[in-house]
């Protein structure tokens, strides 16, 4: 079998306009690459602010590269014949189809997802994006955000898997076949030409009964996915049984991933859809946090709501939160007695010091743990692609509460923590200061600190 390993980067804005900016392609036959193509593309259009700062690709760059019309013969003849494989491969996949669909190509393939191959392989991880998992497996890019760095370290991962961790046969359980958009309506009452005028973008999703009420609110990276995912009986236990009251059927572009999970928690909280998932699991039940008793620190597993001055991450569930701290106890070498590994609030007595010096000096390793694992920044804004064109979407977390989010046009606008707070419309989600910390490890951003 030979694999089309790529990337690619986009201009920027939703999946419809959006087009090319750099190509690379590593055709690799399983031992070793036997051919590579890389070049910039010029887009026809103007690069988002954002999606420049964080490729580093400029409107001067490409304004002498070819178009995607130029290498699109090239380009096709390289990958003819093979296995599309990418790190979160419907990203590349859907802006590949939608170019060649512009000159009348109609091109599909089977493909490949190393980022959820990593997830099955990597368990361990708490984040899989591309440059953690190539950490992870000792290998270098030096040049993250442009399409030949990354592909180089997407085939470098690729022939990691299929020979250091023997993963052939998961690799053949998880390739996508190319019609695997073909789906099954199941007993909604939705028309085929309705999902598949879909847009392949972040977002959220609404399904209605009979009488235009909300019965379930979906969010994916791609509305279409999630909606046919949905309709598939894909992993949504509640609402799969009850296919047969859903007849309407509305959406809202996100722009992104932490946009779309922001909508879809404030819509769920406020519409409380009856197949939803039980909205106490919703909330971040339990943190991580540095807490002491008669000037003695200890690391603890507390409820969310407890008290405690020092926190260093929240977490779903008891068991995520124990294996973080006994990663860190490791690290850092801590003692029994430093360590809380129940949220029962028992009474605790601190060792008995004789000296502040002995007392300060048991609590070092707590005091670099801290300096080295929590950041002092509480207050910043998240920026992001936004649902049109040259838009950018704006987060704003003020003294580690979230205060709300906006979308506006950046290009050309000064990026100052002041002017940043005029586009926010405030909102009220619980726990949303943790939603958007969590899709920080797992998803790149820019974000701007208070005195920045």
């Amino acid at each position: 079998m030979k694999y089309a390993v790529l990337d690619l980067e986009a201009s920027g804005g939703n999946h419809r306009t959006t087009r090319i900016t750099d190509i690379a392609i590593y055709i690799y036959d399983g031992e070793q690459v036997i051919d590579h193509y890389q070049t910039l593309v010029n887009p026809g259009k103007k690069i988002d602010v954002y999606v420049s700062k964080l490729t580093g690709i400029t409107d001067k760059m490409v304004a002498k590269a070819p178009y995607f019309e130029q290498i699109a013969g090239k380009v096709q003849e390289l990958i003819k014949g093979c296995l599309i494989v990418a790190h979160n491969v419907s990203f590349d996949y859907k802006l590949l189809i939608a170019e060649f669909r512009r000159l009348d190509i109609n091109w599909r393939s089977d493909r490949l997802c190393t980022l959820e191959l990593s997830r099955a392989l990597l368990p361990e991880l708490e984040s899989h994006n591309l440059l953690k998992v190539a950490h992870f497996l000792g290998i270098e890019n030096q040049s993250h955000h442009r399409a030949d760095g990354d592909a180089k370290a997407t085939v470098e991962i690729l022939d990691k898997f299929l020979h250091d961790y023997k993963a052939d046969k998961l690799v053949d359980e998880h390739i996508l076949p190319f019609n695997d958009y073909e789906i099954e309506m199941g007993n909604s009452h939705l028309d085929d030409a309705e999902i598949d005028s879909l847009p392949e973008e972040p977002g959220v999703y609404i399904f209605k009964n009979e009488k235009n009420k909300i019965i379930y609110i979906g969010r994916d990276e791609s509305i279409r996915k999630g909606v046919v995912n949905t309709l598939r009986n894909k992993g949504r236990k509640r609402i799969s049984k009850h296919l047969d009251q859903v007849y309407h059927l509305e959406y809202e572009k996100a722009g992104n991933e932490l946009t779309a999970e922001l909508m879809y928690y404030e819509l769920v909280f406020k519409f409380k859809p009856q197949f939803n998932e039980n909205l106490v699991q919703l909330y971040y039940r339990f943190k991580l946090a540095i807490a002491e008793v008669e000037g003695f620190q200890y690391l603890g597993i507390f409820k969310a709501d407890y008290a405690v001055t020092r926190t260093l991450a929240y977490h779903k569930d008891f068991k995520t939160a124990e294996r973080t701290l006994q990663k860190l106890a490791a690290k850092y070498h801590l003692k029994k007695s430093q360590q809380h590994h129940s949220i029962k609030i028992k009474k605790r007595h601190a060792p008995n010091y004789k000296t502040a010096e002995g007392l300060a000096k048991a609590n070092r390793n707590l005091d670099v743990l801290w300096e080295n694992e929590s950041s002092d920044q509480t207050s910043f804004f998240v920026l992001g692609l936004g649902s049109k064109t040259g838009m950018s979407t704006i987060c704003f977390v003020n003294e580690d509460e979230l205060v709300g989010w906006g979308e506006a046009s950046l290009d050309g606008a000064e990026i100052s923590f002041a002017e940043l707070k005029k586009y926010i419309k405030q909102k009220n989600i619980v726990d949303g200061v943790h939603i958007v910390k969590r899709l920080l490890n797992y998803r790149d951003y820019q974000v701007i600190y208070e005195g920045e």
